[in-house]
């Protein structure tokens, strides 16, 4: 999900967009626990009694950013058939790509829900127009991002990111961001106390719930030489005045 330059560009040659990372298994994988396991990892709804009790997959709107050519966690969200799962990439070929994809994987799941897909640059203040093109309307109820924090190529694309999620968030939004260190730990470690903090509650999914290709070493992972995949929880904080104790 490269914004910017890479947009357009052949899939074909170096781009982040054509490749199903680590992280989208992961991210995949993990939806397949209950809900009241997912909504335990919201420092929101995971102590929220009627949040527990009353959410249900049935009702939910699902918006993946970054989904690439393979769109994973989407088809893996799509398998609880929700009200509506959109696929978002900022790049088009991609998208005609995972078009495709998406196509081949919803006649091999008839009961799943059926993907959409639209093209999302992130940081672009189109996110209410995007949805609307599809029959959806901000907030949504889940976001997924997988492998989208990364420095190569992108300038200003963590800050975007970070855009689009609270454009498409509020606080019963149930958000996953993935995250590996390839060697920008300290600025990403910064970005999210000066940056992300202040909009979100952040907590770390435990690694031991993780799929095995999380870990380094793992059989079939494909980047050997990083480290652990972490998944984090972003949970949209209380607008300024709406009530908060913090």
């Amino acid at each position: 999900q490269q914004q910017g330059g890479e947009a357009e560009s052949d899939l074909e040659g170096h781009s982040t967009t054509g490749v199903c990372w680590d992280a989208a298994v992961v991210l995949a994988d993990l939806l397949g626990h209950a809900p009241s396991v997912l909504l335990s990892f919201s420092a929101n709804l995971g102590r929220s009694t009627d949040a527990h009790r009353d959410w249900d997959w049935a009702q939910k709107v699902v918006v993946e950013l970054g989904c690439g050519t393979a769109a994973l966690p989407s088809c893996a969200a799509a398998l609880h058939a929700p009200r509506a799962v959109l696929c978002t990439d900022g790049n088009a070929r991609a998208l005609g790509l995972a078009a495709e994809n998406v196509r081949r994987w919803t006649e091999a799941h008839p009961r799943a829900a059926v993907p959409t897909l639209a093209q999302l640059r992130w940081g672009d203040c189109a996110e209410a127009e995007v949805l609307q093109s599809v029959g959806l309307t901000p907030p949504v109820d889940v976001i997924l991002a997988a492998d989208c924090i990364y420095v190569l190529e992108n300038p200003g694309g963590w800050g975007k990111l970070l855009a689009t999620i609270t454009a498409l968030s509020a606080e019963h939004t149930l958000a996953f961001v993935t995250y590996v260190d390839r060697g920008h730990d300290k600025l990403w470690r910064r970005f999210l106390t000066q940056r992300v903090h202040p909009l979100f509650r952040v907590t770390e999914v435990p690694p031991h719930l993780l799929h095995p290709v999380a870990h380094p070493g793992a059989k079939g992972r494909l980047e050997q030489l990083t480290p652990r995949q972490t998944v984090y929880s972003w949970a949209r904080r209380p607008a300024a005045g709406a009530g908060s104790r913090e």
